[in-house]
């Protein structure tokens, strides 16, 4: 025996330790990333990458209770784009699914910061807009409805322009949030 061989044991274990350690952290890592990718995905449409009904409950219930306590004003848009399935069937669903990420991209660089914005639909939009009275939110649709039939969709054969349907509502004082 010697000092190296007396030691190679205790060096081997903590090698070895420090290998297993390093691989459960990565193992860890790994498996945050997948779950965190995971949420993600539950919680936002593919196409648009906006959230989808589920992403937008949170956020919505949690804003709709601030309101509730604070007695703020909270208002909600909701579009549909008009004339949809005609665009699907005379331009094919690739020009609709353009037609849905222009809106979306749209809706979401007009928003502010605390407004939550989602697909709701097919081809149906909500935009949650935190203390915003019913007068603010029916000015912003217009905007919005302007700003989208001012977004063109280049096909093959022509330019497309696209219009939705708006609806607004305020929250009142004795609704309740599915209301």
């Amino acid at each position: 025996y010697n000092f190296w061989t007396f030691r190679s044991l205790e060096t081997g274990i903590s090698l070895e330790a420090t290998l297993l350690a390093l691989a459960l952290a990565y193992q860890m890592r790994q498996h945050q990333a997948a779950r965190m990718q995971a949420t993600y995905q539950a919680n936002h449409d593919p196409l648009t990458e906006l959230y989808n009904r589920r992403g937008f409950m949170g956020p919505a219930r949690s804003a709709w209770s601030t309101a509730e306590r604070s007695g703020r004003s909270l208002s909600v848009i909701l579009l549909d784009l008009d004339h949809f399935k005609q665009i699907n069937d005379a331009h094919g669903h690739s020009v609709g699914d353009q037609a849905l990420v222009t809106c979306a991209r749209m809706l979401a660089s007009a928003g502010r910061a605390g407004d939550v914005v989602a697909r709701w639909g097919g081809e149906e939009f909500i935009v949650l807009l935190p203390d915003t009275d019913q007068a603010q939110a029916c000015a912003l649709a217009e905007r919005l409805r302007l700003a989208l039939a001012d977004c063109p969709i280049e096909t093959q054969n022509s330019t497309l322009h696209i219009t939705a349907s708006f609806g607004v509502a305020e929250r009142a004082e004795s609704s309740q949030f599915d209301d």
